[in-house]
């Protein structure tokens, strides 16, 4: 593969001519293909691995979704944001009232909770 390449030539800062001349790009086509698609196959290992994560994440997350909140750092706190307690508290009250509160939770879908009591 061969590229097309041109320079002006000058003398005391006039344009006298153009000099044309041809060089061969074959070696730097190849690399430039073998990035392309060095590139496609790693962006489509990054979508499979954060699609991986976002899946275990959730996993990980559910079973966890009734523990009180605790935030490693105090400074972190901000005086408008919850304290993630809510379905920690919920769950405890259910509990007392020989019930539940359970999720069903699906990836990307979103979650359902359910509040069991006994019949009075």
């Amino acid at each position: 593969m061969f590229e097309r390449y041109t320079r002006a030539q000058t003398i005391g800062g006039r344009v006298v001519g153009r000099v044309w001349s041809y060089r061969d790009v074959t070696e730097r086509a190849r690399t430039e293909a073998a990035l392309r698609e060095a590139k496609t196959h790693a962006e489509a290992a990054n979508r499979a691995k954060s699609t991986f994560l976002a899946m275990m994440s959730h996993e990980l997350r559910t079973p966890l979704i009734f523990e009180p909140f605790v935030q490693v750092r105090s400074d972190l706190a901000r005086p408008t944001e919850g304290t993630g307690l809510g379905l920690a508290i919920s769950r405890v009250l259910a509990r007392g009232m020989n019930g539940d509160v359970t999720v069903q939770s699906e990836a990307g879908a979103g979650s359902t909770f359910t509040l069991t009591l006994p019949a009075a």
